[in-house]
């Protein structure tokens, strides 16, 4: 097949709020796409609570979320791309903006440019949202699929003016939601559902994802390893009615649900549903073979 008529497909994994298992199950999806001969790519445009190393050289680092979803798209972490932004601070970006901007007062002028390039890779001037869906969109011309991380929740803000529905918004990709299976989540949930919709952004499917890839494991799976990570959660039973209530509110959306520890412990795809995969595989126009 010509590069004219490659089948694609690109779409976005965001969540209900931060560490709810937005990269472990876009991890997964990556792989479980590779195995069915898929050729995979995966970009994190903003990523805050980086290493020192990823700030100041503007390369990822294998550990990072960036990092893990390259190697699950098959790909060597590397440079940043244009415009992407990177932060030690572990906030918001535009948060960590305002921190970078707040250390840089105390320190005065001396010292300031080294403390810049520690608390930010992206200087305040220079983020633009134009710059980074244009790097996305040619990014993803290489691939047959290819999957964007956001930060944090649906409408973390990224600029003085602008959230991640706005980076949503002029990316014009599908959306996969993903969101903690506890409780608490159906307001969560229904109220990031309401607004991607209220944007007119496209949703795909919500994947909820049971202790333990909640409420910080994906940290401590970083820090601590999978021992910690796979820590038996304290018994839910809204996990039982979940599912069942949002796929009433949500039909016809697709509803998922998968267990945290089965994603831990099989990364490769093997603990996702078929079906959620499969709404991920590549657009086939109606020529191809």
């Amino acid at each position: 097949m010509t590069s004219a008529l490659r089948a694609q497909r690109a779409f976005v994994v965001t969540g209900t709020g931060t560490d709810v298992g937005k990269t472990l199950v876009g991890t997964a999806l990556l792989r479980a796409l590779r195995s069915r001969g898929v050729s995979t790519g995966a970009l994190k445009p903003f990523e805050t609570g980086c290493h020192s190393q990823t700030v100041l050289g503007g390369v990822d680092r294998p550990d990072s979320d960036a990092g893990r979803l390259a190697r699950a798209a098959g790909l060597a972490p590397g440079h940043i791309l244009p415009g992407f932004f990177r932060a030690e601070l572990p906030l918001a970006p535009y948060a960590a903006l305002l921190g970078a901007d707040a250390t840089l007062g105390e320190l005065g002028d001396a010292g300031a440019a080294s403390a810049s390039r520690r608390v930010q890779y992206t200087n305040t001037a220079t983020i633009s949202l134009p710059c980074i869906q244009a790097a996305c969109v040619s990014f993803a011309e290489s691939f047959d699929v290819t999957l964007v991380e956001g930060a944090g929740g649906v409408a973390v803000p990224l600029t003085a003016r602008h959230t991640s529905l706005d980076f949503f918004s002029q990316l014009g990709w599908p959306l996969i939601l993903i969101a903690a299976d506890q409780l608490g989540t159906l307001s969560h949930t229904l109220t990031a559902c309401w607004a991607l919709r209220s944007a007119r952004l496209p949703l795909l499917a919500v994947v909820l994802v049971r202790p333990p890839a909640v409420a910080g494991a994906e940290t401590r799976l970083r820090h601590e390893g999978a021992r910690a990570a796979l820590a038996a959660p304290a018994e839910d039973p809204s996990q039982v009615l979940n599912a069942p209530i949002l796929r009433e509110y949500l039909d016809p959306l697709p509803v998922f649900s998968v267990a945290g520890a089965a994603l831990i412990a099989d990364p490769d795809g093997g603990a996702l549903p078929g079906a959620l995969v499969d709404l991920c595989m590549p657009q086939r126009p109606p020529w191809s073979l």
